[in-house]
């Protein structure tokens, strides 16, 4: 294996490590116990891709979609489209993101019904799209984060 090669396949190890941790982390806020039973939730959610907080409380459920998506109005994408005002938009309509052609093509409005199904099983929903995300078994998380995105309007 040439040295080039190796530093590069290291890079994106370690770059994947990262995006495991910070989907497992709490990004490193404090969180008050009490605020979080009332609310539901652990932390506001930190962009990916400009760091900025989000002044809506995430549920803990969306954890997972911050490592990869952004959700402060005119942040830029990270891994996946930024999510602000996705809810009621067609699906692979963000400008400025480069989606699959399946996701450009496949006329799906992000709404309660489609979200869900989507986040279920993203595969299963709209074979071959590049959403590395397995899916969300657990019907009130998928519920959570479908009323949080609808926030982001």
């Amino acid at each position: 294996m040439t040295r080039s090669l190796v530093i590069g396949v290291m890079g994106a190890i370690a770059f994947g490590a990262s995006l495991l941790i910070t989907a497992c982390s709490d990004n490193g806020t404090e969180s008050d116990p009490q605020a979080d039973a009332a609310t539901g939730s652990s932390a506001s959610v930190t962009s990916v891709a400009s760091g900025a907080q989000a002044s809506v409380a995430a549920p803990e459920s969306f954890a997972i979609c911050e490592s990869c998506h952004a959700v402060q109005e005119g942040a830029d994408h990270g891994i996946g489209p930024n999510l602000h005002s996705v809810f009621g938009t067609a699906a692979g309509s963000k400008s400025g993101f480069e989606y699959s052609e399946v996701m450009a093509a496949s006329g799906v409005i992000w709404d309660e019904e489609s979200l869900n199904a989507y986040l279920q099983s993203p595969q299963e929903f709209l074979p071959g799209n590049r959403m590395a995300f397995l899916g969300e078994a657990d019907a009130q998380a998928r519920g959570e984060i479908i009323d949080f995105l609808k926030t982001l309007n």
